[in-house]
């Protein structure tokens, strides 16, 4: 009976491990940044260049990644973040560099969310 439970609290331990690793993970990897919480700083736009350094300022988020795609005269970008751990980067400061030949026809730049757009160029 004692070797029963001894198994049964061991499979629960495990489990409840599990489900922790991977909430840690989601809450790491976060997702798309509210663009009312990005500000930007320099943004440049050149015939196949495309700068800009911001920072997210909520303090719970950090920087992870970018996308952006190209549709017609529009750069639409999204800034990735997600919960500051004491791993990796713990900075809400982004520094993007992009260099595409299609940024020859852009004319307007976008943060997206998902949500909401906000136009940062011109």
């Amino acid at each position: 009976m004692l070797r029963k439970i001894i198994v049964m609290f061991g499979a629960v331990i495990a489990i409840l491990v599990m489900i922790m690793s991977v909430l840690i993970v989601q809450l790491y990897r976060g997702g798309k940044t509210y663009v009312d919480t990005i500000g930007i700083g320099d943004i440049s736009l050149t015939q196949n260049e495309f700068n800009v350094k911001g920072s997210i300022s909520s303090s719970a988020i950090a920087y992870r990644d970018y996308e952006y795609k190209i549709d017609g005269k529009t750069l639409r970008m999204s800034i990735y973040g997600g919960l500051v751990l004491p791993v990796g980067d713990m900075s809400g400061s982004f520094d993007i560099h992009l260099k595409d030949d299609r940024l020859s026809e852009v004319e307007f730049v976008t943060l997206e969310d998902g949500k909401d757009t906000r136009q940062i160029l011109p």
